[in-house]
């Protein structure tokens, strides 16, 4: 037999399925799509590609014996229901021959009862996992991609029961978009260095990830500035710390965002590469005790520090020249922090109702505290009630709207330089004349 065309064995009462060895190359799309009572399929090395739908809705296929010789399993990436062992709810486990290069979009979707996967060793066949492939299977345990694997694509293993994640080291370059999405078991991930990009929502919402290890040769975190909820690692409310890797030159927007556990954060020195911190970035987490910023650092977004738990902040003399619109704002913990000569604005609202600030450090340089003309709660250090004293360097000339409101213990105010204040900088302070 050369040909297995399409649909030819569609929606029958057969209940085992062996291919002999010979010269049949591939098996066509929906060949034996929707046989019910198929329990076992033994497929030889001889064929080399499995046609997108050729098993799917075969609910009662326990056993898929695929040879080495099998290139593709194949799907459609326009029809979200069209893998090749799509909705096969009764696989429990599949082997990945050593030989196959491509597993398509969906191509194991929906397979619940699939615990266990493996990537068979061998060959050093370059493989892409497609779209969606491993969407909602149940496959339990360590997860180990190869260093053969090439493409971890959207969705891939999106709400998978997969407990540990070790990818090794090859040739992977990037972790697509919602690529391990929801897969609340997971609480360990081993990312080797040759993986540069995680893409947004890559991780998030793995509830159970508390550990994560990052390495030398990442370069972004992504993230969706559009999307609230688009960071790589959103809502990895386990997750007890991260540490930045030198090489990482852009943590995007919402990328930590809410990982509420997060007591400590680092960044790794021993590069110089720009780094710039998004919106949001770190909003909710629960990062405690000192943060510092690298000098490498040269964007603090809106908010991207709001509402933490850091007690100390100190900034590393750089390139950051501003403090972005609220970065700090409501950080209830925030007892001291010191700012460089190179930081020349402190944005609107940037340590707004950090009400524990007892010491601010100002450096030459510094030329504008910012606020709002329109929003009478929008000044850089607004209802920072615990500040009792403050020094203006020499370079400061604009202090804007709002921008002290509400200081109501600030007492001391030292001025070494003539300033233009703007409306109500200063409303509600005692030490302003």
């Amino acid at each position: 037999m050369t040909v297995l065309d399409t649909s030819c064995f569609q929606n029958t009462q057969i209940t085992g399925l062996v291919i002999m060895k010979g010269n049949l190359n591939a098996i066509a799309t929906y060949a034996f799509y929707g046989n019910q009572k198929l329990e076992l399929v033994s497929i030889p090395g001889n064929v080399e590609k499995i046609g997108a739908l050729a098993f799917a809705q075969c609910t009662s296929l326990r056993t898929a014996g695929l040879s080495n010789g099998l290139k593709t399993i194949d799907g459609q990436s326009t029809y979200a229901y069209s893998g090749a062992f799509y909705g096969c709810t009764s696989l429990t486990k599949i082997s990945i021959p050593s030989t196959v290069t491509s597993i398509g979009p969906y191509a194991f979707k929906e397979c619940t009862a699939m615990q266990s996967l493996v990537f068979e060793t061998g060959d050093l066949y370059s493989l892409s996992i497609g779209i969606h492939a491993f969407e909602n299977t149940g496959i339990t345990g360590t997860l180990t991609i190869p260093s053969r694997v090439t493409a971890l694509d959207t969705s891939c293993f999106q709400n998978t029961q997969i407990t540990g994640l070790v990818i090794m080291e090859g040739n992977l370059n990037t972790i697509a978009t919602y690529a391990f999405f929801g897969s609340k078991k997971l609480e360990i991930a081993a990312i080797p260095g040759n993986v540069e990009i995680i893409s947004a929502l890559a991780f998030a919402q793995c509830t159970s990830l508390g550990t994560v290890s990052l390495a030398n040769g990442l370069k972004a975190i992504g993230g969706q500035q559009t999307y609230a909820y688009s960071g790589a690692f959103y809502g990895c409310t386990s997750l007890t710390g991260i540490t930045i890797p030198s090489t990482v030159t852009n943590i995007s927007a919402y990328a930590f965002k809410d990982c509420t556990a997060m007591s400590s954060l680092s960044f790794e020195w021993g590069n110089t590469y720009d780094l710039a911190i998004g919106i949001h970035a770190f909003e909710n987490a629960g990062i405690s005790g000192v943060l510092t910023i690298p000098a490498r650092v040269t964007l603090l977004d809106e908010y991207c520090f709001k509402n933490t738990k850091i007690s100390n902040l100190y900034i590393t003399a750089g390139k950051l020249e501003t403090i972005g619109y609220g970065a700090f704002e409501m950080n209830k913990n925030l007892f001291s922090i010191s700012i460089p000569g190179n930081v020349e604005r402190i944005g609107a609202r940037a340590f707004a109702e950090c009400e524990s600030l007892y010491s601010v450090n100002l450096n030459e340089g510094l030329k504008t505290i910012g606020g709002q003309s329109t929003y009478t709660s929008g000044g850089a250090f607004y209802n920072c009630k615990s500040l009792r004293a403050i020094s203006f360097p020499s370079t400061l000339t604009l202090i804007e709207e709002y921008a002290f409101k509400d200081c109501t213990s600030l007492e001391s105010i030292t001025w070494h330089s003539s300033v233009e204040i703007r409306k109500e900088a200063f409303q509600n302070v005692p030490g302003y004349p």
